[in-house]
């Protein structure tokens, strides 16, 4: 016989166990059980859709993985980059870089078979070389477990180069002037086209000049100025994007104040030294208090000026305004080397005017001199003495409709009507504890009263799942006069709709191999969208589909769920309770659906007889014979008697087992009728498909009866005892001529019950009729 192992798409071992039975008259031997291990030839390794990839540094790429077979667990995988450099993110859903995946022995969801995307950062660095990583894959669970991988990713550096060894920067222009002293030299080497050391390019009539400084060249030494190169008219430039180009900036600026040009030589044979004047120092004008400056009419304020770096001489500031009502204390203040950080005083005065209308003015500061500085300006806000009346407008009109809990709320605008003569404060408040207002107040000036302000609404979480309301008062402080306004809010609240999950009840009987269904439905409408999942104990069970969705308008629309059983290789009855859970738009509490399993293998086991051996009956008497099962059976199994002597009767001729009841005895009672021939009766007894015998015969007026158990010898009393048996499976059995026996054997079986044993039968006739 040969036995032969098909492939599966997992990767363990399997064990298989064959019985083998032996039938017909020839032999009578016992059942043997062989094992079989199956040594499974899947690799259960990690399938990669590819093993490497190169990515550009500050880039990014990707590869796919799964498990290369089924796993025999649920498992997790692991990815770890070998040294810093390199980023990997599993879930880019998920802030921040994740390094897990999770893949299922079953299911659509995380399928064991469907790659996953895991994706590389490549980060910069400082240097400019080109490196390789080694991400390594670790997997935990099942048997998978500490089963590994490796991924390698290059990252080219040469996507952040900016400018290679020996690329050249363009240097343009400098200018002449022998009266410039105390150089300052940037050293770098000039190239002619041919890229060797040459004499820069240009003509001496007030055009720049070109040349190049290779990259990294700042350490060349310098040659002696020749001041006749260029005419003093030109101009200087400097354009070197390159690394190192902040630095060298820095080189380039440098000088002494009061030159206005420069010089540069030739390349030589040392390089080419660039003389550059020194600027006036920069500085800033300093002005104190910062901000505007607000002042009621007729009244007045001052500033403190000063410089933040000394001058090279003496600079003067000057004040100047715009609005005839403003006056000035002082229009231009002198700051010298030794006294710049002095502050000096400034009155800023606004005078009374006929209007009831706010004023405004600029002030703008400027230093002249030898300091390098930017204009300061400062605004002044005059708020006139008669406080203006107006309105607080709010759009849009109506309520403001918010949910519960939600982070972004609803917003509405504020505005004045009229411009307010001061800045007017507008206060919010509300009712509700549960109301959060963002900002509480606003201030508006004269300048901005008809620019609307957003305000943000926001209600937090609460216990109830009521929806609620709210009344936000806004009211006017400050420059205006205004009457407070109200705003509806309401509110929707997001907590779940309590309810249940309905089903029929009862248990849900499923054949191994098949299916069946159930529907659901919910009690209450959900607030929002319910999704009811399923989850189960056992295996073999199998729910399709994994999840339904009910909404608001079909929560009472019963859907159907299918229940799938896998078979297996054990006759053993299996049960399963499937939870049933809600989330979303409905609090449902879980409820459980039981699940029991019919199974469809017929266990093996054997019709067991009471009492063993012969049975003895009188004739024109009765005995009793007890049956029962040695197995519980799958399905219910019907025992049936019959007979070939017409003397006689069984009562009953069928008895039924349960699951249940197979262990417990049933009776039947044999008797047999007074005549005058002294024979053994056949007693088959069957169970659909075959047949199932016990033997017996009649001593006398008795009726011995042998029982069908576990593979047995035909045991029959007969008298006289003395006997001699012939071949072929028959014997001529007793003392007297007048009595002769005849034996056989026959197998025996029932439905839901594979028997192991045998019985006999056999049947005397006595020589006198």
């Amino acid at each position: 016989m040969t036995t032969t192992a098909n492939e599966d798409d997992d990767g363990f071992d399997n064990t298989e166990r064959f019985t083998l039975s032996a039938a017909g008259k020839g032999i009578i031997a016992a059942d043997v059980v062989k094992v079989v291990n199956i040594s499974d030839n899947d690799d259960t390794e990690f399938n990669l859709a590819r093993t490497s990839a190169s990515l550009n540094e500050g880039g990014q790429g990707s590869f796919g993985i799964r498990p290369n077979t089924r796993p025999s667990s649920n498992i997790t995988v692991t990815l770890t980059p070998a040294k810093a450099g390199i980023g990997i993110d599993t879930d880019p859903n998920t802030a921040g870089h994740q390094n897990t995946l999770f893949f299922r022995r079953y299911g659509q969801i995380d399928a064991w078979d469907k790659h996953k995307t895991v994706s590389l950062i490549a980060f910069h660095d400082t240097d400019t070389a080109d490196e390789s990583f080694t991400i390594s894959i670790t997997g935990k669970g099942g048997d998978y477990e500490d089963k590994s991988a490796t991924f390698t990713a290059t990252i080219d550096d040469t996507g952040s180069k900016i400018h290679p060894a020996h690329q050249c920067a363009t240097f343009t222009g400098a200018t002449l002037n022998n009266a410039c002293k105390h150089p300052v030299t940037a050293r770098g080497y000039f190239t002619n086209n041919s890229g060797n050391c040459g004499t820069p390019t240009g003509t001496p009539s007030n055009r720049p000049i070109t040349g190049v400084i290779p990259y990294g060249a700042d350490s060349n030494g310098s040659a002696t100025v020749q001041s006749s190169i260029l005419p003093a008219s030109a101009c200087v430039t400097y354009n070197n994007p390159d690394r190192g180009s902040a630095a060298r900036q820095r080189q380039i600026d440098s000088g002494y104040q009061d030159c206005s040009s420069a010089g540069i030589t030739d390349c030589g044979a040392g390089g080419v030294t660039v003389h550059f004047p020194l600027p006036h120092p920069s500085g800033a004008i300093e002005v104190s208090p910062a901000g505007s400056l607000n002042i009621d009419e007729g009244e007045s304020q001052d500033i403190s000026v000063s410089l933040s770096a000394a001058p090279s001489a003496n600079v003067s500031v000057s004040l100047a305004k715009t609005n005839a009502d403003v006056s000035l204390s002082s229009a231009t203040l002198t700051f010298t080397p030794s006294n710049h950080s002095t502050a000096q005083t400034v009155t800023v005065s606004a005078a009374e005017d006929s209007d009831a209308v706010n004023d405004t003015d600029t002030i703008t500061l400027s230093a002249s001199g030898a300091i390098t500085a930017s204009d300061v300006t400062r605004s002044v806000f005059i708020t006139d003495d008669e406080v203006p009346t107006g309105t607080i407008e709010v759009t849009p009109a109506g309520t403001l409709a918010i949910d519960e809990g939600g982070s972004t709320g609803g917003s509405f605008q504020i505005n004045l009507d009229s411009a307010p003569n001061a800045d007017v404060t507008i206060s919010l408040t509300k009712t509700n504890a549960d109301v959060s207002l963002s900002p509480s107040s606003l201030t508006f000036a004269p300048s901005n009263y008809d620019t609307a302000q957003s305000v943000t609404v926001t209600s937090g979480e609460d216990d109830d799942a009521s929806d609620d309301t709210d009344t936000i008062t806004i009211s006017a402080s400050g420059g205006i006069i205004a009457s407070s306004v109200t705003k509806s809010v309401s509110i929707a609240d997001d907590d779940p709709t309590p309810g249940t999950i309905q089903f029929t009840a009862g248990t849900l009987s499923v054949d191994e191999g098949g299916s069946a269904r159930f529907d659901i439905s919910l009690s209450t409408a959900p607030k929002w969208d319910a999704v009811v999942t399923f989850s189960t104990t056992n295996a073999d069970v199998t729910i399709s589909p994994a999840s339904l969705t009910f909404t608001p308008s079909n929560f009472s629309t019963a859907q159907s769920v299918t229940v799938t059983i896998a078979e297996d290789s054990d006759t053993v009855h299996e049960s399963d309770t499937i939870t049933v859970s809600a989330s979303g738009g409905i609090d449902a509490p879980s409820v459980t659906k039981e699940v029991s399993i019919v199974e469809n293998d017929q266990p093996a086991g054997t019709i067991q007889l009471t009492p063993a051996g012969t049975l003895i009956v009188n004739e024109n008497s009765d005995n009793t014979l007890d049956i029962s099962l040695s197995v519980a059976p799958n399905a219910d199994v019907t025992v049936s008697l019959s007979k070939t002597d017409s003397d006689l009767s069984l009562a009953p001729t069928s008895l039924t087992f349960t699951p249940s009841n197979h262990s417990t005895a049933q009776s039947v009672t044999v008797a047999a009728d007074d005549d005058a021939e002294r024979r053994s009766p056949v007693l088959p007894m069957s169970g659909s498909p075959c047949k199932c015998t016990t033997l017996f015969c009649i001593k006398g007026d008795r009726l011995n009866f042998a029982s069908a158990k576990r593979i047995i010898s035909p045991a029959v009393i007969f008298a006289p005892a003395a006997s001699a048996m012939s071949g072929n499976g028959q014997s001529i059995l007793g003392a007297s001529r007048s009595q002769r026996f005849e034996m056989r054997t026959a197998s025996a079986c029932s439905s839901g019950l594979i028997p192991s044993a045998s019985s006999a039968m056999a049947s005397k006739r006595a020589a006198n009729g």
